[in-house]
């Protein structure tokens, strides 16, 4: 497995040597190993609910596209819609991590679940205010029509749903472990 320069100091290189007299070069992680902290029911809760919420955003992130009215015509506002793909996509991602991190884990997986939920939320709470206030200023500025709710309602419930979840991300803080530790004491 490949790792970035970030995590090189938590590898070290053995070299031996097979019965052939061959060198043999395997790569031990030498780094800290890390658990979740909150008991098995929260982190359970909280990881169906962050996976109901990353299947909503993406819908809602969808859904005023599909409708494709007359406010989604303007790139003042889906250009920061647009922008909310990168922080669900994420999201989506460190969800899937949630679900196959076996604890006791090592820091590079540590910094893709615990680290990477409280920015992505933040990103996305960023790009769906923007895209909310742009959306109520093409309102302003050209009269409010109904079809103007297909843009206004995923922006608002997706800033809505993202400060829910940035709420919730300390049920996926993450301790130090001891590696002699039995593995079904941290999540």
């Amino acid at each position: 497995e490949m790792f970035s320069k970030k995590y090189l100091k938590d590898y070290k290189t053995n070299y031996d040597f097979d019965e052939n007299g061959k060198e043999q070069r395997t790569i031990v992680y030498t780094g800290k190993y890390y658990g979740f902290g909150a008991d098995k029911r929260t982190f359970t809760s909280a990881r169906t609910l962050f996976t109901i919420c990353a299947a909503l955003m993406c819908a809602l992130f969808v859904f005023p596209f599909v409708c494709y009215t007359d406010i989604m015509r303007g790139y003042f506002v889906v250009f920061p819609h647009l922008f909310c793909f990168w922080p669900i996509g994420y999201l989506c991602v460190a969800v899937v991590y949630l679900y196959t991190t076996k604890a006791p884990f090592v820091r590079e997986r540590r910094d893709k679940t615990e680290h990477r939920i409280g920015k992505t939320l933040i990103c996305n709470m960023l790009f769906s205010g923007v895209c909310l206030l742009a959306s109520a200023a093409h309102c302003i500025t050209n009269g409010f029509a109904a079809d103007d709710l297909c843009a206004l309602i995923p922006s608002a419930a997706l800033l809505g749903i993202s400060a829910c979840l940035f709420s919730k991300k300390s049920a996926f803080k993450t301790v130090e472990v001891d590696t002699d530790v039995d593995e079904k004491e941290y999540v």
